[in-house]
């Protein structure tokens, strides 16, 4: 069974947690850009050498600044999709703000790879049953799926026992499916151990828990016919993520074992099977 591999192409920035002053993308992308670009390369060349092909939710503001490193991607046959035009939440945004961002999105994806995205990512998990009006946007501007849904809630983000394969959602309950709606919902769901949802496809949540583990969870969930989705970041593999003064989860959530996350990462690979989000489930 193939697994769905992804990756989240933002600059590094902490716009969920406030733990300290961090800079935005906006303010200093120009700074930031090792985030990005070297480890965006090593991953690429990860990918090719697993033979494995991956998701790349886009800012659309990054890709117009490096159009050339989404064309590689693109060239290499690694399936482009939108994650909003700079990082913003969708539950800071109005619908009609929300549409215009899409729009946006669309067009510069489109100028670099010749083709609209087929899917999109809210950042921060930021869309839920409070404003799942979000999804109708997402279908009337011709997106295909949607792969916002995280479980469990966990209070600055996530959503509450969504299905555990993709689905069509209903408008009226996001967790619930109904077959009249177009779009398709691609959730990260967690491990269920006992009582515990244990969040482990990807964040901070894969660099804190064990590899072997993570394998367990992974082979566990396909033994009952489930894709498991995984979502990771460039800047997770950086050693120039800027130093701040923050307490101890920011820390965590900030720094903790990206040294390691490549090595773990070629260790999924190795051991499971992958492939892009739309090349499954279309």
């Amino acid at each position: 069974m193939n697994n769905l591999l992804s990756f989240d192409l933002e600059y590094w920035h902490s716009s969920e947690f406030i733990f300290s002053k961090y800079p935005s993308d906006r303010e200093t992308n120009k700074d930031l850009t090792d985030t990005i670009i070297s480890p965006a390369n090593q991953i690429l060349a990860l990918l090719k050498h697993r033979n494995t092909k991956a998701t790349f939710f886009v800012v659309a503001e990054l890709a117009k600044h490096h159009p050339e490193l989404i064309k590689k991607i693109h060239n290499e046959g690694h399936e482009i999709a939108c994650h909003s035009y700079s990082h913003k939440r969708v539950d800071k945004m109005s619908r009609e703000e929300f549409e215009e961002d899409i729009k946006k999105s669309k067009a510069i994806i489109r100028k670099i790879i010749k083709q609209n995205p087929k899917g999109f990512r809210a950042p921060s998990w930021s869309i839920n049953n409070k404003n799942k009006w979000a999804l109708e946007v997402l279908e009337k501007q011709g997106l295909a799926y949607d792969s916002s849904l995280f479980s469990p809630n966990i209070g600055f983000y996530g959503i509450n026992n969504p299905q555990t394969k993709p689905y069509h959602p209903s408008k009226t309950d996001l967790t619930k499916e109904d077959n009249s709606t177009k779009i398709i919902e691609v959730p990260v769901i967690p491990f269920k151990l006992f009582n515990l949802k244990v969040p482990f496809s990807g964040g901070v949540y894969f660099r804190l828990l064990n590899i072997n583990l993570i394998n367990l969870f992974t082979k566990s969930l396909n033994k009952k016919g489930i894709r498991v989705l995984f979502y990771f970041h460039p800047w997770e593999f950086s050693e120039k993520i800027p130093k701040v003064k923050t307490n101890v989860i920011g820390k965590i959530v900030t720094y903790y074992n990206t040294k390691n996350n490549l090595k773990k990462l070629d260790n999924l690979l190795k051991n499971n099977k992958f492939s892009s989000i739309w090349e499954t489930i279309s």
